[in-house]
């Protein structure tokens, strides 16, 4: 399953050279965050448009606008040509309009439509892949008839741009880095054709490869691999806590990706260094791998994480690193970023030149991250990072999970937002008298399905403990007691919830396969059943 969208290359033709027209990209809406206003630079990128389904029962398309009746010669070669694809059942005369209106006025003329090529993006795991296909047109008239919001750019300085983003105003989307790599020798580095991934800025490669994870099924191998930049000078290489011509970042593949990592490792140079943002598995799996087919790649993480992994760390040079330590990436500097929250050893990597910020597990690129209470994980820490990242003012967020967000401060204040209004809900709860976990979670997840209140319990712990670190719980309010209820009292609690859910559902679908799903039921009632009864016998013993 993919969702699909047209995209339009408008090249100026009164111009030598390859020069096209780029378009502002409509922003989320802002989020105020006490007082302060975190706001996204600029981006602009490709006109381009949702191609939407037709509806099945009518299976016609959305009217043309009298204003753009030229889109219908338009719309005949682009619906020929994405059939030509395997694609059908798209509104292709709506994107045309829609991407129509974003290029130019009515009164300007466009030349036909060619088709460029499909791009077909990665399976991030926790979103559809949103494929786009890029067609192409001429712009014959002079530039000054084209509207605000439009810029036109050449490929160097697209890509002038994207490697040193911190002197300009504005950003360039991916899009718009692809169509201008083709012009440039080597604006596009990588070379992992058989691995869908993406490039974005140039010399910064995301390959989302299978891991041992839910829900995303996939961890983000993050590959540094500047483009060519003058190299420092030999006096100033002792200020990095460690030097590579390449740098890769939490290798935790497993299965069949397993190969694809030792093919990648094959082939990047051999002065390699390999970053973990944190300890969890789905993050170092590939460890193995990598020591495999270069025995003399270098290891860097914090102290905490090199602790937890122990014996996994057997057979590399490791060198521990913190918040504040500096590398040195074939002569590209990148800075490691102090992050616990997630892990209270987590860190993530930034590198300011392309403003490209690797977060590791303190975002995902769809929904929130748990934290690990086990592994120091806390709120206050998550918190006081989320700002810390804020402050950075990065272009691009890279979780290690999902899709690279364009929007970062959109999203890191979105975090904030969340995690405030649920804390403010579980502190209106206790005020009105809750004092156990399952009151907390019943009273503040009333409208969530009773069968996720469990799934819950580790986030309502972790604010309840953020909120008495801040002091703001009452004062008869006990954590002692608080903790006893969030073990067996708790799973007793939700056993009858959880269990009458195991059954309504398989009992829904009885029609479809009444054995299975009524063996699925009782298999789901007994588990729950032998995880209450597990945590009794422990309270007791």
């Amino acid at each position: 399953m993919a969702t699909y969208q047209l995209a339009l290359i408008v090249k100026n033709t009164n111009v030598e050279g390859f020069e096209f027209l780029v378009t502002k990209q409509r922003r989320p809406s802002e989020q105020a965050l006490e007082g302060l206003n975190y706001v996204d630079k600029e981006l602009y990128d490709l006109p381009s448009a949702p191609l939407a389904r037709i509806d099945g029962r009518s299976l016609n398309m959305s009217p043309i606008s009298e204003d753009y009746e030229g889109s219908l010669d338009v719309a005949k070669i682009v619906t020929s040509s994405i059939q030509k694809l395997g694609l059908k059942g798209f509104d292709v005369i709506d994107a045309i309009s829609k991407i129509q209106a974003q290029v130019a006025p009515a009164s300007v003329a466009l030349t036909p439509w060619r088709y460029w090529k499909l791009v077909e993006e990665t399976d991030w795991g926790l979103q559809l892949p949103v494929h786009t296909v890029i067609f192409m047109t001429d712009f014959y008239i002079d530039k000054s008839e084209v509207p605000g919001g439009r810029e036109w750019l050449n490929s160097q300085t697209t890509m002038d741009i994207l490697v040193q983003w911190g002197a300009h105003s504005t950003r360039i989307g991916p899009l718009a880095a692809l169509a201008a790599s083709t012009h440039v020798p080597d604006g596009l580095v990588a070379n992992f054709e058989s691995i869908s991934g993406q490039e974005y800025p140039p010399g910064i490669v995301v390959l989302p490869m299978k891991s041992v994870t839910f829900p995303a099924k996939k961890t983000n191998l993050v590959i540094f691999s500047p483009p060519e930049l003058s190299p420092q000078q030999a006096e100033d290489v002792s200020r990095y806590a460690a030097t590579g011509d390449v740098l890769i970042c939490d290798p935790g593949c497993v299965g069949v990706a397993r190969a694809e990592l030792a093919q990648i490792v094959k082939s990047l140079p051999r002065k390699l260094l390999v970053f973990l943002t944190h300890h969890h598995s789905d993050h170092t799996d590939g460890l193995p791998v990598v020591r495999k087919n270069n025995p003399e790649a270098v290891l860097l993480a914090h102290e905490a994480t090199f602790r937890r992994m122990g014996k996994a760390t057997k057979g590399f040079k490791c060198i521990t690193i913190d918040g504040g330590s500096k590398l040195l990436i074939a002569g590209h500097e990148l800075e490691i970023i102090s992050a616990p929250g997630h892990t209270d050893g987590h860190l993530a990597i930034y590198d300011g030149a392309t403003g490209t910020l690797v977060v590791g597990d303190h975002c995902l690129g769809k929904g929130s991250s748990l934290l690990d209470r086990t592994s120091g994980g806390n709120m206050q820490d998550y918190l006081q990072t989320t700002r810390r990242l804020l402050d950075l003012g990065p272009h691009t967020l890279v979780p290690m999970h999902g899709r690279p967000n364009l929007w970062p401060a959109h999203m890191l204040t979105g975090y904030i937002k969340h995690r405030e209004e649920r804390e403010s809900k579980i502190l209106i709860a206790i005020h009105g008298g809750a004092r156990t976990a399952y009151q907390i979670i019943s009273t503040v997840y009333a409208d969530t399905p009773v069968n996720l209140w469990p799934a819950a319990l580790n986030n309502v712990v972790l604010h309840v403990e953020h909120l008495d670190v801040n002091h703001k719980l009452p004062e008869d309010f006990s954590m002692e007691k608080f903790h006893r209820s969030c073990k067996s009292p708790f799973i007793v609690r939700c056993l009858p919830a959880v269990s009458m859910f195991a059954f309504q559902r398989p009992l829904s679908r009885l029609n479809a396969n009444p054995t299975s799903s009524v063996i699925s039921g009782i298999s789901v009632a007994m588990l729950v059943g032998a995880i209450a009864f597990y945590w009794a016998k422990r309270k007791d013993g």
